[in-house]
């Protein structure tokens, strides 16, 4: 942390890449303000470094699916819990609840539980529209 400020300049890319994956997952975890900080971290990097490629692209689609999540609480989302965006990744994979439990060092019972909760959260209805619509709002890489 204490090279941060130093090293955002040096390698531009590598800080915008960071802070919108960080802020992906404060998105997630409902934490509005610290996602208006990074973003406003995001701004004044590209206002020094204006040629970052397709990652100008990639924080315009973030803000995008901000603006569309503007009001979680009025749409009725509900952020995933830390231990629903631990299963997450899980999900995109051939692995049965039982095996993801084994691996998690869960009971099946739990992993069922958190699952139903991440396709109720995310409004899905199947592991493959969960994978899907995280993906689509930045909480899985594409």
């Amino acid at each position: 942390m204490p090279s941060r400020p130093s090293a955002t300049y040096v390698l531009p890319f590598v800080a915008v890449r960071l802070r919108l994956q960080l802020a992906r997952v404060y998105l997630a975890l409902a934490e509005q303000g610290t996602v208006r900080q990074l973003l406003r971290e995001i701004d004044d990097i590209v206002s020094r470094r204006p040629a970052l490629g397709t990652l100008i692209n990639e924080v315009k689609g973030f803000r995008d699916v901000l603006e569309s999540r503007a009001s979680p609480r009025a749409t009725g989302a509900v952020p995933l819990t830390p231990a629903e965006l631990r299963l997450l990744p899980y999900l995109q994979t051939h692995l049965t609840a039982d095996m993801i439990a084994e691996r998690l060092f869960l009971s099946s019972h739990t992993v069922k539980t958190e699952v139903k909760a991440i396709y109720r959260k995310l409004g899905v209805s199947s592991r493959n529209d969960a994978v899907q619509r995280a993906t689509a709002i930045g909480l899985l890489g594409g």
